[in-house]
């Protein structure tokens, strides 16, 4: 029997369809703790990363500048 998206969660003859028979093994993998704090630590380190490359990129910029004041001035 095909299942179409509108139809995903209903009961059908008393067989509910796929995607609700699986929801409650999403829910726990969602909110377990494991999961969770694995997922925490990804998004951690992700900002850390964009955090470091911002303040790199400035501090190159500066050292850019500074390189291009001091040619001027010569």
């Amino acid at each position: 029997m095909a299942t179409n998206k509108s139809d995903i969660g209903k009961t059908r003859g008393g067989v509910t369809t796929h995607a609700s028979r699986e929801l409650p093994d999403r829910i726990a993998r969602l909110i377990n703790p494991t999961v969770l704090a694995e997922r925490a630590a990804i998004v951690e380190n992700r900002l850390r990363d964009e955090v470091l490359n911002r303040v790199r990129r400035r501090r190159y910029a500066e050292i850019i500048t500074d390189k291009l004041l001091e040619s001027v001035n010569e």
